[in-house]
């Protein structure tokens, strides 16, 4: 006996097969990181050191370049995470002068520090500074 297909049978079978196919799953197109840079200036004084916080947004190279010290002097800088007490040396140069750079890498996206300081007491007088701090 022969039966007519109706078109709800149509329909249906046509959903069937629609719903089988191999779907590609869709990508997000991945964004390189992009690089944050800061300008941080102040004032150093004799036997005095300054800390500066910044948050690191995710893991990657983290730098500090001493732009310029005015006087000319050498002093301590150091990068490092921040913890709930001090900030915490990972990277450390005690005779930075003007054009020093100091670099890491964070492991993970957090709160961090640049630390500038008069290092063996070598400062006679305020020495301004201003610094590049680069990270992601």
């Amino acid at each position: 006996m022969y039966r007519p297909i109706t078109v709800s049978a149509l329909m249906l079978a046509a959903a069937l097969v629609v719903g089988c196919a191999e779907d590609d799953l869709p990508t997000t197109p991945t964004d390189p990181p992009t690089a944050i840079t800061q300008s941080i200036t102040g004032t150093l004084t004799p036997n005095g050191g300054v800390t500066h916080t910044f948050t690191v947004e995710r893991a990657g190279d983290v730098s500090a370049r001493i732009d310029s010290l005015s006087p000319e002097a050498t002093i301590g800088i150091s990068l490092g995470p921040m913890s709930v007490q001090a900030c915490s040396l990972s990277v450390a140069q005690d005779s930075a002068v003007a054009t020093t750079t100091i670099a890491g890498t964070a492991s993970s996206a957090g709160s961090f520090c640049l630390r500038v300081f008069d290092s063996a007491g070598r400062l006679t007088g305020p020495v301004d500074y201003a610094i590049t701090l680069r990270h992601f």
